[in-house]
Formats: C-alpha cells, sequence, structure tokens
C-alpha cells in the first residue's frame, strides 16, 4: 500500500489519476472494515510524504487532491471524524520553530480547492477546526488555540495560498478564522455550520470600502444591467484608474488593489463562456462579443500598445488585469480570446507578421504581470479553457500554434489538454487545419521525447494523437526508433500505428535492424511477425535478403570493411543495430509463429539458408544448442538439396527454384556459403 501511496502522489498525473483511485478503492478501502485505514493512509500522507519544488511545479496529482478524495469517498462516520483529527492533529499544539510547514499545508489546500467544486468538505472542515479547540482536551484548549492560530500566521507568512480571503476573515488580528459565536464551556452539542461561515463574496464587500468616484463608479457599475452603459462606466473607472501614481504612491497602490478585486466581483457574471463565445462565429457576432466590461479593459490596453506616450497607463492597466487573475481563471484565455477578436476586426489577417507579434507583445506583458513564464500561462489557460468550453478552446487553438510556435509545437502538456478535451468532430477539424495549411503541431525536432510521453495517455488520447501525426505527413524514420521502447502488452496503441506506417513502406535495411533491436519477449509478441508477413505477401526475396545479410554481417570474420559501413543519409536509424543473439531470437521467434500458420516458405530460400549456415559456424556450443531447432531448418534443407543435386547429377537446382550454385554437402555448404557472402556484391548486403 505505502509503494502505491508513494507511487500516487509522485508519478500519476492529475486528470488521469481517476482510475488509480478507483483500483486503490476495490483493493485496499472497498469493505466496511478498511474504513478505518483511512485516518492511516492520510496521516502518513501528511508526516512522510514530502514532495520536492520540483514535483510541486509540476502536474502531478498534488497531495490535498488525493486527501480530499479520501475523505469525500468515506463512508463512516467515524472514520470520517477520525480522518479529520488526522488531517489536523499537527496544527492542535503546532510550533513555528519546531515543526515542518509540509505537516499543515495539505489540510487547508483541501479546504482551499474544495470551496467552488465541494464547498461542504471546506464548512465541515472549519466547523471541525472550531470545535476542536475545546472539544480536543479541555484543560489545554488554550494550548490548542494558539497552535492553530500558528499554524495560520505560518499559512499566511509563508504565502501557501495566492489570497487567503476567499477562505478567511481576518478582520481580527486574533483570529483568521470569522466565527460568528463559539462558546467557551464545554458544551458537547455540535456547532452549526452556519456558525463557521466562509467569507461571503457579497458583491458590494469590495466597493463598500473604496471612497470618492471609483467607489461611486463600482456601485453603479453593480446596479446597470444594460450592457452599453456598463462599458461606459468601465471607460469611467479607467480614466481615474490611469490617473494613479501606483510607483509612488502607496495609497494609490492599494486602492488599485481594492478596485481591481471589486470590479472582478462586478464582471463575473460577465464571463461563463456561454454569454461570451457566440454559437455562429460572424464577424458581427464577434464583436458584439467583446462589448463587455473586461473587452473595454483590453481594448485599451491594446490601443495604448501602439503609443510610446502612452505606456505608464498601459503598465498600470495590465497590473490592474494582474490582481483580478487570482479570482477569474478565465481571464488569460479571454485575453487571447479578444486578441483574436480584435485583429480580425481590424482585417490584419493580411499581414499576419504583425499581427503576431503584437499579440505575442501583449500576452508576454500579462504573463510577466503575473509573475508566471509564458509557457505556463499557455498551458494553465487552455486548461482553464478545456475545463469550460472546447468550442472556445478549439477557436483560439490554431492561434497559438501559429503566434507561439516556440512554447506550443511538440508540448506534451498543453496538447494533452487539447486532446484530453476534443471528441471525434473536433479531431476531424484539427486534422482538417494541417491538411489544409493552417495548423502546425508537430516538428520533427525532438519528436521522440514528444512520443514517449504520450505512452501514458489514456488510449483514446493516444488514437486522437496519432492521427494528428499521420496528418503531418512524418517521413516513418522519425517514428520507428520508438518501437525498440515499446511494450506489447503496455503499449498496444503506438505499436498498433507503427505498424499500420510500416504497411505502406517498402521493407528496407534499416527497417529490418529496428524490427529486430526490440527486445525479445516471452509474452505473445506478434509485432515482428505481422510486419514480416505481410512483406512477405510481396517483397519475400527482399525481405529474407536483409533479413540473411543483418544476420551474416553479425559476426565481423565473415564481413568485409565494406559491408561496416553507415547509411549517411539516416543517422538516427543506422545507430540501431541489433546483436547476433537478438537476431537469432527473433528468428526462433518467428520460426516458431511460422510453423504455427504454415508460413516456412522464408526460411527455405537460399539467402536465409546460406545466412543460417553462417551463424551456425560462428556460434559456440551454447548458443548452437539454444538455436538448435533454427538450425536444424538449415541441415533439413541441405539434405533435401543435396538428394536433389545428385539426382540432377551435377546440373544444379532447376533454374525456376534459384540461380545459385547447388550445395553438396553440410559442411561444403557452409564453407561456399562463406566464399558467397564474402564475393557478393553491395546489393546483397
Amino acid at each position: 500500500m505505502e509503494r502505491k501511496l508513494v507511487f500516487l502522489t509522485s508519478q500519476v498525473r492529475f486528470g488521469n489519476h481517476k482510475r488509480y483511485q478507483d483500483w486503490f478503492q476495490r483493493q485496499y478501502l472497498a469493505t466496511p472494515e478498511s474504513q478505518s485505514l483511512r485516518c492511516d493512509i492520510i496521516r502518513f500522507i501528511v508526516g512522510v510524504i514530502h514532495p520536492t519544488n520540483e514535483l510541486l511545479c509540476s502536474d502531478i496529482i498534488p497531495r490535498w487532491a488525493v486527501i480530499g478524495w479520501l475523505l469525500t469517498t468515506c463512508t463512516s462516520n467515524v472514520a470520517v471524524s477520525n480522518a479529520k483529527l488526522a488531517l489536523f492533529y499537527d496544527w492542535l499544539f503546532y510550533d513555528v520553530e519546531k515543526d515542518n510547514i509540509m505537516n499543515i499545508e495539505p489540510a487547508i489546500l483541501v479546504m482551499h480547492h474544495s470551496m467552488r467544486s465541494h464547498p461542504a468538505v471546506t464548512a465541515t472542515l472549519l466547523d471541525f477546526l472550531c470545535r476542536i479547540i475545546n472539544h480536543f482536551y479541555p484543560p489545554l484548549s488554550d494550548k490548542v488555540r494558539t497552535g492553530i492560530f500558528s499554524s495560520l500566521r505560518q499559512i499566511l507568512d509563508k504565502r501557501v495560498l495566492p489570497n487567503s480571503e476567499p477562505t478567511f476573515s481576518d478582520d481580527d488580528d486574533e483570529s483568521e478564522l470569522k466565527i460568528t459565536s463559539m462558546e467557551d464551556d464545554t458544551d458537547d452539542d455540535d456547532i452549526p455550520l452556519s456558525k463557521v461561515r466562509l467569507k461571503e463574496k457579497s458583491d458590494k464587500s469590495d466597493d463598500s470600502f473604496i471612497d470618492g468616484l471609483l467607489g461611486d463608479l463600482l456601485g453603479k457599475l453593480q446596479e446597470e444591467i444594460d450592457s452599453d452603459k456598463r462599458c461606459y462606466i468601465t471607460e469611467e473607472i479607467i480614466a481615474e484608474l490611469i490617473e494613479l501614481d501606483i510607483n509612488k504612491n502607496q495609497s494609490d497602490e492599494d486602492m488599485l488593489c481594492s478596485v481591481s478585486r471589486a470590479f472582478a466581483n462586478c464582471i463575473i457574471d460577465d464571463l461563463p463562456s456561454d454569454k461570451v463565445f457566440p454559437d455562429v462565429l460572424s464577424q458581427d457576432k464577434l464583436t458584439d462579443s467583446v462589448r463587455k466590461p473586461l473587452f473595454v479593459i483590453l481594448k485599451t490596453v491594446y490601443g495604448y500598445s501602439s503609443s510610446k506616450d502612452d505606456q505608464t497607463k498601459k503598465s498600470i492597466l495590465i497590473r490592474f488585469l494582474a490582481e483580478m487573475h487570482s479570482q477569474l481563471p478565465c481571464l488569460g484565455y479571454f485575453v487571447l480570446y479578444f486578441l483574436k477578436v480584435q485583429i480580425r476586426t481590424e482585417n490584419k489577417k493580411d499581414d499576419n507578421t504583425k499581427a503576431s507579434a503584437l499579440k505575442i507583445a501583449l500576452y508576454k506583458e500579462f504573463c510577466n504581470s503575473i509573475e508566471k513564464k509564458l509557457d505556463q500561462c499557455l498551458y494553465d489557460d487552455l486548461y482553464a479553457c478545456h475545463m469550460v468550453d472546447t468550442k472556445l478552446m478549439m477557436w483560439i487553438v490554431p492561434d497559438l500554434y501559429r503566434d507561439f510556435k516556440q512554447h506550443m509545437v511538440n508540448n506534451a502538456q498543453t496538447l494533452k489538454v487539447i486532446i484530453s478535451a476534443i471528441d471525434a468532430k473536433q479531431l476531424q477539424t484539427l486534422v482538417g487545419k494541417v491538411l489544409q495549411g493552417h495548423l502546425v503541431m508537430f516538428k520533427t525536432e525532438n519528436l521522440h521525447s514528444l512520443l514517449k510521453a504520450t505512452l501514458c495517455w489514456e488510449s483514446i488520447e493516444q488514437f486522437f494523437f496519432w492521427q494528428l501525426i499521420n496528418a503531418h505527413d512524418f517521413n516513418i524514420d522519425t517514428v520507428l526508433p520508438l518501437i525498440t521502447e515499446l511494450d506489447y502488452d503496455l503499449h498496444p496503441e503506438a505499436l498498433t500505428a507503427i505498424m499500420l506506417m510500416l504497411k505502406q513502406e517498402k521493407p528496407n535495411a534499416d527497417y529490418i535492424k529496428c524490427l529486430f533491436s526490440r527486445d525479445i519477449c516471452d509474452n505473445g509478441d506478434l509485432f515482428i511477425f505481422t510486419v514480416i508477413k505481410y512483406w512477405c505477401d510481396e517483397y519475400i526475396d527482399k525481405v529474407a535478403e536483409l533479413i540473411s545479410a543483418l544476420l551474416s554481417t553479425r559476426y565481423p570474420s565473415t564481413s568485409p570493411n565494406k559491408r561496416k559501413r553507415t547509411n549517411a543519409g539516416n543517422k538516427v536509424l543506422s545507430t540501431t543495430v541489433p546483436s547476433a543473439d537478438q537476431v537469432l531470437g527473433h528468428l526462433e521467434k518467428l520460426r516458431i509463429i511460422c510453423e504455427k500458420h504454415d508460413c516456412m516458405a522464408i526460411y527455405t530460400l537460399d539467402s536465409m539458408q546460406r545466412a543460417l549456415s553462417v551463424a551456425q559456424s560462428n556460434s559456440n556450443d551454447s548458443q548452437r544448442k539454444l538455436f538448435g531447432e533454427l538450425f536444424a531448418l538449415m541441415e533439413e534443407e541441405e539434405e533435401i538439396s543435396a538428394t536433389k543435386s545428385s539426382r540432377l547429377q551435377g546440373r544444379g537446382r532447376k533454374p525456376a527454384s534459384s540461380s545459385k550454385p547447388p550445395v553438396a554437402t553440410v559442411s561444403s555448404s557452409k564453407r561456399q556459403a562463406v566464399r558467397d557472402l564474402t564475393d557478393s556484391s553491395d546489393d546483397s548486403s
């Protein structure tokens, strides 16, 4: 169980975690008796599993998500109480000097991230935290209270949360929790949930503290329902904001932050995607869609971009947008949406270079203002968009791949977000854009690392991915080196795709080398057999020559120097060269399967017979014993050849069968095979 928990919290990506959790639930938590394990598991996660900063910044499932799942799937009231105690246990007597903040972090993050999706979880955890102060151990209730408040102060000091206000009210210096009534007696009655309140997001909670004209304008904006009037009020707010001196005056900076929070509360109802992105993508509809207060600010920023004199005003408004970002997760992708609509409206499609440069510059400034790297912002905004509206995401994706090539092309994370959200029709749209030349999602450089990253995706996601790979019309040489790393049981999606690509190709030496470089497994791997069998239907002589040349050249004593040169035109494939044992091992596997399917013809060809003869001559006793049945095919054929030769009185084989000289005996056959191989032309190798 420990290994499974470590794997879940260190290897499983957020978004792929459900099937692992379902398996864990069935394996360890399926019975009523197993519910008591939950508190132990939570203690193990809190006290032992402390991820590194690198892991925290990745897309691996965080600890709070695992703990939230354990809490929400618990069916026993007693087990739930014990699980909550396990989660908050380190809070009770927390000492900033001695204790580790990683032990108190999961609880606050569970509460913070559950506010929208599972508000009852946050409320019950706060309820439990309040009640435990007096009820855990009444004689030490003061120490427990001090420990909990120390935990909360440490959380605020270390900025575990980007913003604590949505979770706690900190109006009073002595309490980060807003507890409306909490008796100091030892009454055993539960405190009703209504007594433990989350900070209400009242529409007027922020602007009630803003004095002057800005406060009045925010009040009007909150009450106004007419779209055009709301936009006009926003223009007045902008006129006041750009007069603030946020670089030199602290009160102006505080005012900007307060106004941004209030403004976000006023416009949040404007921004559900179904109220923004139109069903019909006409120019009029798109223009109407950006007639909202948020886009008035973005349009103003866009207008300031072309004027050097307005850069100060522009920086104020970008800072204003950055302050709103924590309250409006959708802000980033609406910036991208606005920029695309604006450029279409201005008919700048003919000047793609200038338009792209402008979009990139503005979006980069926005990313810098929220202190995030560009590639991380693109990922976050795509992720937020795909959770809300895949149609909107699909509309902006082609522009992202064109304008942000360096960060989007071959990016496994962003590609995963896109592919996980689309359906078959949307895949068809993407493939169509690729074929039309309007979308490039991949490039040859570093494609191998992307191919490997997709192997852990869901099956449907991998099938969609390979459809897009095929649409880009890559040479199979780019993809083929991956097959040495693919497992027949674990990676059927990738092997199937490569198999279908090989089906379209003619066999050559590089393909044969890659195929025979795969590990030899006893799991019923039919990949090599399938490809070889398909090629043999039309190119059996060519396949036999290629395999025999590969086997023969594994023995330096029989292979002249001129055969050892590499293919300068394909260095990637040429570096993959199997050993003699690998080739013989695969031929043995092929022999077993061919015998079952009655398709042994390839082993009877002269080229294969000579290669087997060379291999047997250069093998040691253990190899001859290991591949005895494979070498026996050569001996049987030689006996047949000798019989035919004597009957034909030295005239050799019939021209229809082979134009090669006859082989009279086993020993002379081997010597002749060596001479034939060493004296053959370049083409034979």
